[in-house]
Formats: C-alpha cells, sequence, structure tokens
C-alpha cells in the first residue's frame, strides 16, 4: 500500500462537502482505496492522504488527473498540489 499526499487550499467548510463528490468518485474509480482529509478551518488549507493499493494503480491515476486536475480542482472550488509519496504504511 502506499501513502500519497496532497497539499490542499480552498472552502474549508462542511457545507461545502457536496463540491467534492466528483473528485472522490473519480479517485475511487481511477482505484483509491481510502481519502482521509485534514483541514484547518481558519486558513481553509490541508491535506488530503490518498491509499492505494499499489505504485502501478497509483501511476495511472496520476497520469490521468494530471490531464483533469485543474477541472476537477476548478468544479470542487479548491487548489491541489501534490506533496509526497510514502511507500510503507502501518496502522499502530
Amino acid at each position: 500500500m502506499l501513502a500519497q499526499v496532497l497539499n490542499t487550499k480552498g472552502s474549508a467548510s462542511e457545507a461545502d462537502a457536496d463540491r467534492y463528490s466528483p473528485m472522490v468518485k473519480y479517485l475511487k474509480d481511477h482505484g483509491c482505496e481510502h481519502i482521509y482529509t485534514f483541514i484547518d478551518s481558519a486558513s481553509a488549507s490541508g491535506l488530503v492522504v490518498l491509499l492505494w493499493p499499489d505504485k502501478k494503480t497509483m501511476d495511472d491515476a496520476a497520469a490521468k488527473m494530471a490531464q483533469d486536475t485543474a477541472q476537477i480542482s476548478s468544479e470542487v472550488g479548491v487548489a491541489v498540489t501534490p506533496n509526497a509519496v510514502y511507500d510503507m504504511v502501518t496502522e499502530l
């Protein structure tokens, strides 16, 4: 399993959660197994952690996401910037 971390900047309101549906559906349709969000509501900045089953699935989705990131970000009103990928994921 791989953890991909993304930085986000945009709306932090729970009332806007429905706007994230297109991005969540897109990621799940492309093999993402889990999505965790960490948002500082005061600054509307945060982190998204995507858990992928393997590097190939993540890389395949990343190639497609690179084409569609601007559209997806526009749809949900959030800027998304890749941060890091971790290849050792452990639940303690």
